[in-house]
């Protein structure tokens, strides 16, 4: 058997009893109910299912293998998750699919020590860039080490262009694709270096030259799922705050707020929001800038972030583009002390307010929306599924805070 159809032959229950928390189990003719390890669960509401080794919760709607089960439990990927139940069970299994071909675990070990020598290589480079006091003048230079910051040189480094052609890491003559550019490694949630982002100096930033470039998308990383500094999300705390960029987050680390991540880009998608559900429990604090795309961002993100505690920060830079500028200009305790945050639907209802957008009823229909999207609505579930990170008491709770804004704000229909 190939690995994957050996590790769905596992019996789910055991699965859940070998790796899952001590729980309360109601067995049923076809099912066991467990509490769900997606959500917080007072009555169990994972109903595992032995016949075809699956799982579905009636309450938040997540559904899976048992192989799922065990990405979720034990926070790995479904190779090593396979693998895991496999070698745990004493499962026999093949490492070629079913049409022969191997796993990627060659490819994607290929370009892990690919990326682990690169990253060594400058590191190195830094003493030796034009600039080789760069992040201490942007103020982030006691992390040099810690974050394994570099640069990379405008020269061949690439010996044999072929190797890193094939992962797009370098052009025909061995030169890097971010020659020139100061260098931050990717690491992903385990702290394995999965790319780079390359950051150029300002004045060398023009409409042929962009300030940021990233690692191409590859079987190890991609774009739309990666956060900077992912590994947080694992450790102790109950908030993480998510910032508009990777200089963004290393400036705040710098202040001493360690539990900081950042998107490769403005936005955070659907693969994003799948990763913090799948890796944390914290409550998600946002803190974008206060431009039309941060903002944008924001709301994207409250709508759309479904089984999330999500803050907003409430607050602003003090007049500073962007948390490295304020760190730079105001200093670290100023940036550390930003941490002050509304929750989402607070949020919600507090900007509809200043923004005047509640003296119009299209204004009260479009807060009902944002506040449905961000909470859920028990009438109109099948539309506006109940959030499951706000516990009854918070729903009923925001909602009355709903009906005090509109009734504040009275719309005269004559």
């Amino acid at each position: 058997m190939d690995l994957f159809t050996a590790a769905k032959s596992v019996n789910i229950l055991d699965v859940y009893k070998a790796y899952g928390p001590k729980t309360k189990m109601r067995k049923g003719r076809k099912s066991t109910a467990v509490s769900c390890i997606y959500h917080e669960d007072k009555h169990p509401s994972l109903n595992l299912y032995p016949n075809d080794n699956s799982f579905f919760c009636f309450q938040c709607h997540r559904k899976g293998s048992n192989i799922d089960l065990v990405m979720e439990l034990l926070k790995l990927d479904n190779l090593s998750a396979a693998r895991k139940i496999c070698q745990d069970f004493g499962v026999q299994y093949d490492e070629t699919r079913p049409n022969g071909t191997p796993h990627q675990d060659s490819e994607k070990k290929g370009l892990s020590n690919l990326n682990a020598a690169l990253a060594v290589y400058f590191r190195l480079q830094l003493q030796k860039a034009p600039n080789p006091k760069y992040f201490h003048d942007r103020g982030l230079g006691d992390l040099v080490d810690s974050f394994g910051l570099g640069y990379c040189p405008r020269r061949q480094i690439f010996k044999n262009p072929e190797k890193g052609m094939t992962y797009n890491l370098c052009n025909e003559k061995g030169e890097c694709v971010f020659a020139g550019r100061y260098i931050v490694p990717i690491k992903d949630i385990h702290g394995m270096i999965i790319g780079f982002v390359g950051r150029l100096p300002d004045a060398e930033v023009d409409e042929n030259n962009p300030k940021y470039i990233n690692s191409c998308n590859s079987s190890l990383f991609k774009k739309r799922e990666v956060f900077f500094n992912a590994q947080c999300l694992l450790g102790e705390g109950d908030k993480v705050l998510i910032v508009e960029g990777v200089f963004d987050a290393l400036s705040y680390i710098a202040a001493g707020m360690t539990d900081v991540i950042s998107p490769l880009g403005t936005s955070l998608s659907d693969a994003h929001l799948e990763t913090l559900r799948k890796f944390t429990k914290k409550t998600i604090v946002l803190a974008f800038d206060q431009d039309r795309p941060g903002v944008e961002a924001t709301h994207k993100a409250l709508c759309y972030a479904k089984n999330l505690r999500i803050n907003v920060l409430d607050g602003d830079y003090g007049g500073c583009k962007d948390a490295n500028e304020l760190l730079l200009k105001l200093g670290k305790d100023r940036l550390s002390s930003m941490v002050k945050s509304l929750p989402a639907p607070e949020y919600a209802i507090e900007a509809f307010e200043k923004g005047g957008l509640l003296d119009t009823l299209e204004g009260h229909e479009r807060l009902w929306t944002v506040m449905a999207k961000i909470l859920g609505y028990e009438p109109r579930k099948e539309t506006y599924p109940i959030n499951m990170a706000y516990t009854p008491v918070a729903y009923r709770h925001y909602w009355s805070l709903f009906n005090e804004a509109v009734a504040s704000h009275p719309i005269n229909k004559r």
